[in-house]
């Protein structure tokens, strides 16, 4: 008796996720309409760059090798990386240091020839702790939280744009 309700149970489950808008974090829907963009970036902003080119072909999105081709443009205008102390030892030699990125961009949708994210702009921090006892597997860990900056604001910049197609689709419709 048990073994012939698991089936429906899991059934259920999965109809009640469906039907509630359940979706995987990080993958947010984009409408039809957003299936080719334009990525211009900076020599600095490569692995960002690549990052973003990633994230988009997740999505089944094209990435144009030319503006003329392409609805919609992501052009990240600078990228900043600061490394700033945080916490001093007692010999005076730095011990933490605070990992700031920051990408100015905007986004233009080209079919209609506007800006949409005029001046948008995002950061990502991070802490490191750096130990004397093991100086090289600290440098290490700053590449590995640089990229994953990178990483993360990849996503966030994709989410905003997500966000911008979800307001406007609810804009639309009122």
């Amino acid at each position: 008796m048990i073994q012939r309700l698991k089936p429906l149970g899991i059934l259920f489950l999965v109809l009640c996720l469906s039907q509630c808008g359940f979706h995987l974090r990080g993958m947010a829907p984009l409408p039809p309409s957003f299936q080719n963009v334009y990525i211009q970036a900076p020599q600095s902003a490569h692995f960002l760059e690549n990052e973003l080119v990633r994230n988009l072909e997740a999505y089944h999105v094209q990435v144009c090798e030319t503006a003329p081709h392409s609805s919609f443009q992501i052009i990240v205008d600078s990228v900043d990386f600061q490394k700033q102390v945080s916490n001093i030892s007692s010999s005076t030699t730095p011990r933490q240091f605070q990992l700031i990125y920051t990408v100015n961009y905007h986004f233009i949708d080209t079919t209609q020839n506007h800006d949409v994210i005029p001046n948008g702009k995002l950061t990502s921090t991070r802490l490191v702790t750096m130990n004397n006892e093991r100086l090289l597997g600290s440098n290490y860990e700053q590449d590995f939280f640089v990229k994953e900056m990178q990483e993360d604001l990849a996503k966030q910049m994709l989410s905003t744009i997500t966000h911008y197609f979800e307001l406007n689709r609810v804009l639309i419709r009122k």
